[in-house]
């Protein structure tokens, strides 16, 4: 874990710890309009009714982020940076986390001749870039997450010449919709190891769909539409077309038709032997023992019983028996996505029969208008309260003052349906609360 970006709605501006000032852009000369703070290599920005700590939780804890960070580390830089701000890790919301693993080749594969080989994700061509020393990395960003793979002994040569051959494979969510998928909502979230678990999903997920060859297949030993096949996607303009095309299921099947040849012929074995190296370097790093337990559970006793039972219900288990066994994570993994039956947020009836994402009874059950109007209620507070602000705010464009708004603690919750998006109303905006 490294890049994070948090928001609470605690006022730091007067802790003891920091010490406040208006930067000045040293391009334009302008002054920021929101005095900001640094404290142990994090930023911490002062907003009127929030505040927004980022940085590298990482470099916080060790003071460089090229060595391993463990999950036990983890949890004591939450712990510290709670207890120093007197913070309830329940109300720091996460809105950005970057995470991955560092992982020793050794002579398995050479870290640039592996970044050579991974082609595209998903159909999309890797961007290859440069950091300032100008070792190499690839990426690719969408709208909620970023993956990043690069070189780290080259990155880091300068200060840690000896760390060799390292190659790091990581995701950054960018959004809080895409975190909260994987069971991290807010930094109470980072204290619980199953979640960790969800996260090497994620990982994994993204690993598996990278297209990496090494173009150990020889088309003298295929079959004429094996042949095809490989002549085809060694020709990266083509999968890129194939993707772009939107013609999904073509690609699926012959991106399974590829795997399945390679498998036959025994090729990309150093792509799955780098994945176990990823999977093993996890486990380690998230090794739970009865001190870090008990550490973790005393500290958010103070907060939540909920969080503390479901550390109880799950984390013994890892105590207990060896955490490196892959059978007992995905066993663990399988209980903790257990969900409550799924009802209408309406009427409180079991939509069980219906779509997983589903939230509303559907038409086919109780007709057009009536699932339209379940669907109104439900989205007419929030969109009313929204198009008031914005007419606000329009209003006051040619005025001296801002406008004066001032919500109710229900009021900022429906408006959150929107946060992170073009449409949310307060971004940037000073408001009350009441």
């Amino acid at each position: 874990m490294d890049f994070t970006k948090l928001i609470t709605n605690v006022n730091l501006i007067n802790s003891v710890h920091l010490d406040p000032e208006y930067r000045v852009n040293s391009n334009t000369g302008e002054i920021d309009k929101h005095p900001t703070s640094e404290y142990k290599g994090l930023l911490i920005k002062h907003l009127p009714t929030q505040t927004i700590i980022q940085g590298s939780l990482h470099k916080y804890y060790h003071n460089v982020n090229y060595n391993d960070y463990s999950f036990k580390e983890i949890g004591s830089s939450v712990i510290d940076l709670c207890n120093t701000f007197e913070l309830d890790p329940q109300e720091v919301k996460v809105v950005n986390l970057e995470f991955g693993v560092n992982v020793h080749l050794a002579n398995l594969v050479e870290c640039n001749k592996f970044l050579n080989s991974c082609l595209t994700y998903k159909g999309k061509k890797f961007n290859y870039k440069r950091f300032a020393n100008g070792a190499r990395y690839i990426e690719l960003e969408f709208q909620r997450y970023v993956i990043k793979i690069y070189n780290k002994g080259l990155q880091v040569k300068n200060y840690a010449p000896l760390l060799g051959n390292v190659l790091r494979f990581e995701v950054k969510g960018k959004k809080s919709v895409f975190l909260s998928s994987y069971g991290i909502t807010t930094i109470a979230d980072l204290l619980n190891p199953i979640n960790y678990l969800n996260l090497l999903e994620c990982l994994k997920n993204a690993f598996e769909h990278i297209f990496y060859n090494e173009w150990t297949i020889h088309p003298t030993d295929l079959i004429k539409s094996h042949k095809e096949l490989l002549t085809n996607w060694q020709n990266l303009n083509y999968i890129e077309t194939l993707h772009n095309e939107k013609r999904n299921t073509t690609y699926k099947n012959e991106f399974r038709a590829f795997k399945e040849l390679e498998a036959k012929y025994g090729a990309n074995e150093t792509k799955n032997k780098v994945w176990q190296l990823i999977q093993k370097k996890w486990f380690e790093l998230l090794e739970l023992d009865l001190k870090t337990y008990t550490k973790l559970t005393d500290f958010l006793g103070r907060y939540s019983i909920e969080k503390v039972h479901q550390i109880n219900n799950l984390s013994l288990g890892l105590i207990q028996y060896d955490f490196t066994s892959v059978d007992l994570c995905k066993y663990l993994l399988k209980i903790s996505k257990k969900k409550e039956p799924l009802k209408c947020i309406k009427t409180h009836l079991s939509i069980e029969d219906q779509k997983p994402n589903s939230k509303f009874l559907s038409a086919k059950k109780i007709g057009y208008n009536e699932a339209h109007r379940l669907r109104n209620l439900d989205s007419n507070p929030r969109n009313k309260l929204r198009y008031k602000i914005e007419q606000l705010i329009n209003e006051s464009k040619n005025q001296l003052f801002e406008p004066e708004i001032i919500l109710t603690n229900n009021q900022l919750k429906e408006l959150e349906f929107w946060k992170g998006s073009k449409y949310y109303p307060l971004e940037n905006i000073n408001y009350g609360i009441r």
